[in-house]
């Protein structure tokens, strides 16, 4: 809901995807709250209810593992146009007053073994950078794949 409000408030087009109706509902209140008409889908990403080619960007936020799956994958190269993103924000940082407890999230977070899941996006064919976005005091985790302009 936060970021279909906050794309609404822009006019930025877009659509929001959930299967749970509870998720859905609770998005619907926040646009509707920012004065915007929603454009929210019921749907699941493993067989996304879109046309080919349709999304410039696909942005999934704390998603569950399943985004990761092959199939997913597949999906959500379908629905994006030639040189379209796929950006996956994950892995946030709340501000706080406790320092300690966000530098040891920082540091689990940073581990010497690397996340697998940037590689698995390269694995199905999306050139990916990975980065640590500041939101307010606050940080968010984000691996963004992009496809070739031939794909």
């Amino acid at each position: 809901g936060y970021l279909q409000r906050a794309l609404a408030l822009r006019g930025v087009p877009h659509a929001g995807l959930d299967r749970a109706m509870p998720m859905l509902r609770w998005a619907r209140r926040k646009v509707h709250a920012a004065g915007a008409l929603p454009r929210l889908v019921r749907g699941n990403a493993l067989a996304l209810p879109f046309p080919a080619a349709v999304f410039r960007n696909v942005v999934a936020t704390f998603p569950a593992p399943y985004i990761f799956a092959p199939h997913t994958l597949r999906e959500v190269r379908r629905v994006l146009v030639s040189g379209g993103q796929f950006i996956i924000l994950d892995n946030g940082m709340l501000a706080g007053n406790n320092r300690g407890a966000a530098l040891a999230q920082r540091i689990a977070l940073q581990s010497s073994h690397p996340d697998p899941r940037p590689a698995l996006l390269a694995r199905h064919g999306f050139a990916v950078q990975e980065h640590w976005l500041t939101v307010n005091a606050s940080q968010v985790w984000a691996v963004v794949g992009s496809m070739d302009e031939e794909a």
